[in-house]
């Protein structure tokens, strides 16, 4: 790259040619333009930048599309489940706190240091007070998920034992505000005891933190302190129990699912609402007490519920689709820079080659400037063995031939006339040696193209099919083949044959398709199929048939080539019965059994091991069969070692 610009602005070898005379003194953008529209190179190496780019462009977005779908339906997928396993866990969690709060309310010692509080003497009422504490103390460790126990009293008097708080100095939990919610839950259990509902406790969500404990959060149950199951007269008092939620969280597997890493906080929200729609439980604490419409007034997102069997509880998982898409985006824009330093990297490279490539090209240039110029002697100094460096050397012979010319006469022109037309009938027949099959591929593949515009389907098929045989016949990148590969190949075989021969015969193929990746070894079945064409049918005009079929039995896999041809002699029939038992060369092309079906079985012998075996069944004016056991892909592997 440095050479090419190197070349446009200071001039270079520009200068000797007729194509750049008089570009001294013009700006450097006239001459980039110039120099670009006479240099070949740079149309193919634009054509090729702008082909891949559209190609990468659509190839991206069309993955970046499919990735972002297939992201969200693995996420709903796996958040549906995880809030159907949580929401089963956390009910069971709840029902278990009823049961703690049930049993705390029923507790006969706590009801009768209640009532000793209540009716007791100023002399005893600090003694009392004490005892009911320490009956609280007791009762809030008989489960970790409780934190607090606080009793009401029906004269208002408020005993409450707090885990984390009560005896460390700080304040109680129910003081300040929160007195009024406290009022508010020993009223509604009170009023419900005189209307006999059958749902006497109630619940509150606030308040959610203490002053002094702020990683924790709480829920609150309320129950009438009755001291048995079934004695719900004469209830003075009310039970708070204070549980902490981020137990029932971690054990439901909701915190854990909200505690993920960044890029997953970022698109996942999980959260629990209140009866009244207000957020009660969310990994970020700050959108606690918030309504859930006004959570989600500014979201774009997708959101799976389910409601709780207790408290009209509802926990959501709200995907957020707007920042799955700019994570998406934010990768395609990456895979976009990747694509394009690649492309960069791929354009050097690539203009490094071609200049290498043209570099005789231009060689030749310059030299036949020169000579144009009058320099009848101008050499190329040969620098390489491809072909435009053999060109190189061609164009230095056509030098020295011309500079012979000047120095002949006329009477030798005859004689150099012939002398340069057997030199290329030479050239020609050099060229036309250099031609292989893939050469022959790739023309019968352009004339197919010409065939399927002109609209001749029948011949561009067998275009296709001679081009595919050839391929395969002629490539030595696998020896080793399949059986579909190997079928497959037949077909085509047949249908040009059966072009060729008309009504002469018909064939049918019978293959399992399970089988068509076992390895066998290549052009086995083609001897069989043709002789049964040149040999088998030399007779007949019409009515010929070959079948091959393909079935398993006993732990082999078979394959049976059989035709309703003239059959062969007995006396050919068995010496090539001998022949596959022994090993031996056989000479029976005069006798139309195929000089090349020693050699294939030979072949698959080789291959396929001592377990493979060939059968030949045929009848003069019937027909002839071949029919080939191979044994099983795992026992020709364990053979082998």
């Amino acid at each position: 790259m440095v050479a090419v610009f190197s070349d446009i602005f200071t001039g270079g070898n520009m200068k000797k040619r007729s194509n750049y005379r008089g570009m001294e003194g013009q700006n450097p953008v006239k001459k980039l333009w110039m120099y670009i529209k006479s240099h070949i190179w740079f149309s193919l190496t634009g054509s090729m930048l702008l082909l891949f780019l559209v190609v990468v462009l659509i190839f991206q977005s069309y993955l970046k599309n499919r990735y972002f779908n297939y992201l969200m339906d693995e996420t709903y997928g796996t958040e549906d489940a995880m809030i159907h396993a949580s929401v089963n866990s956390l009910n069971k969690e709840l029902e278990n706190a009823l049961f703690i709060g049930s049993e705390i309310a029923v507790n006969k010692q706590l009801r009768y240091d209640v009532d000793q509080v209540q009716h007791t003497s100023e002399e005893e009422l600090i003694k009392n007070r004490l005892r009911l504490l320490n009956e609280l103390s007791g009762i809030n460790y008989y489960s970790s998920d409780v934190a607090a126990i606080t009793v009401v009293m029906n004269d208002g008097t408020i005993t409450e034992y707090g885990r984390y708080w009560t005896g460390s100095g700080y304040p109680n939990l129910w003081s300040g505000d929160s007195l009024a919610i406290l009022d508010q839950l020993y009223s509604a259990v009170m009023e419900n005891l005189k209307v006999r509902e059958a749902g006497r406790y109630q619940v509150s969500e606030a308040p959610a933190f203490h002053e002094n404990v702020h990683n924790m959060q709480m829920f609150h149950i309320a129950l009438p302190l009755t001291g048995s199951s079934s004695a719900l007269e004469n209830v003075t008092a009310v039970v708070v129990v204070s549980f902490k939620l981020n137990n029932f969280m971690i054990s439901s597997a909701l915190q854990e699912s909200a505690l993920q890493d960044s890029a997953y906080r970022d698109n996942i929200a999980i959260y629990l609402t209140t009866k009244d729609g207000n957020i009660m439980y969310h990994q970020n604490p700050e959108y606690i007490g918030m309504s859930e419409e006004e959570y989600l007034a500014d979201k774009t997102y997708v959101e799976i519920k389910q409601p709780l069997d207790y408290f009209g509880w509802v926990e959501h998982v709200v995907i957020d689709t707007e920042n799955m898409h700019n994570e998406v985006d934010k990768l395609y824009r990456q895979g976009i820079v990747i694509y394009i330093l690649l492309l960069f990297v791929s354009c050097i490279i690539w203009n490094l080659i071609v200049h290498t490539i043209l570099r005789p090209v231009n060689e030749i240039g310059e030299a036949m400037s020169e000579v144009k110029a009058g320099k009848e002697n101008r050499m190329i100094d040969i620098r390489g063995t491809n072909e435009i460096w053999q060109l190189a050397e061609q164009y230095n012979e056509m030098v020295d031939a011309l500079y012979e010319q000047k120095k002949e006469t006329k009477r030798h022109y005859e004689e150099k006339t012939k002398s340069i037309e057997l030199q290329s009938k030479a050239e020609q027949k050099a060229l036309e040696s250099q031609i292989n099959a893939h050469f022959l591929c790739n023309t019968l593949n352009a004339i197919n193209y010409n065939v399927m515009e002109s609209g001749n389907h029948e011949v561009s098929s067998l275009l296709k099919d001679l081009s595919s045989i050839l391929q395969y016949t002629f490539s030595r990148k696998a020896r080793e083949v399949t059986l579909g590969q190997e079928i497959e190949w037949v077909k085509q075989y047949l249908r040009l044959q059966k072009y060729r021969k008309g009504d002469q015969f018909d064939y049918k193929i019978e293959f399992p398709e399970e089988y068509s990746e076992w390895p066998c070894c290549k052009l086995f079945l083609q001897p069989f199929v043709e002789n049964s064409i040149v040999h088998g049918f030399e007779n007949m005009e019409s009515g010929g048939m070959i079948k091959i079929t393909g079935w398993e039995e006993k732990g082999r896999f078979l394959i049976c080539v059989w035709d309703n041809g003239c059959g062969m002699p007995k006396e050919v029939c068995e010496e090539i019965k001998a022949a596959f038992e022994k090993s031996h060369e056989l000479d029976l092309e005069t006798q139309g059994a195929g000089i090349g079906i020693k050699n294939v079985i030979t072949r698959m012998k080789l291959f396929f091991g001592p377990k493979f075996d060939v059968e030949l069944e045929s009848e003069e004016g019937v027909g002839t069969c071949f029919i080939f056991r191979l044994p099983l892909p795992r026992e020709s592997k364990r053979e082998e070692g």
